[in-house]
């Protein structure tokens, strides 16, 4: 796990926001194809034939997109399937703690420990469009709970 980290950390995680040219950058260098349509889900990564793919909701914008993103990158380094067919849907049918591990992953990449202490001293109308009260709470407790 540590070395994981490490790699993450290589990243920019935890460190500074990570970007939407951060996630294609990420995406190019570990041969993941981004397919942009709509869906009647946010999103989901998938592995077809040794082929790995993620998709995105063409219709999502902002920090909801970036989430996803993230999310969905998230199984791919946390995740790897067993199968060699296989997608996690963004949030349908997945394990919770595979859920909560893909959504940490994505909380840390959009408000890394820096940007989160600065925002917690803004009032919440000066935060930056997009980040709500619940995405700010559920990154508290991954900072509490595993001090990341």
């Amino acid at each position: 796990m540590f070395s994981l980290l490490a790699q993450f950390e290589k990243l920019g995680w935890n460190k500074r926001p990570l970007t939407e040219d951060d996630f294609f950058r990420i995406c190019r260098r570990e041969r993941i194809a981004v397919q942009e349509m709509p869906l009647s889900v946010r999103g989901f990564y998938g592995v077809c034939k040794g082929r790995r793919f993620i998709a995105l909701d063409s219709r999502m914008r902002g920090v909801a997109r970036l989430f996803t993103a993230f999310h969905e990158l998230g199984h791919h380094f946390l995740h790897a399937p067993k199968a060699t067919a296989q997608v996690n849907y963004f949030h349908l049918r997945e394990e919770p703690k595979v859920k909560l591990e893909a959504d940490t992953f994505a909380a840390v990449a959009l408000l890394p420990e820096p940007k989160l202490r600065r925002l917690l001293t803004l009032p919440v109308e000066e935060w930056e469009p997009g980040f709500t009260d619940e995405m700010m709470e559920f990154r508290l407790k991954v900072l509490e709970l595993y001090g990341i």
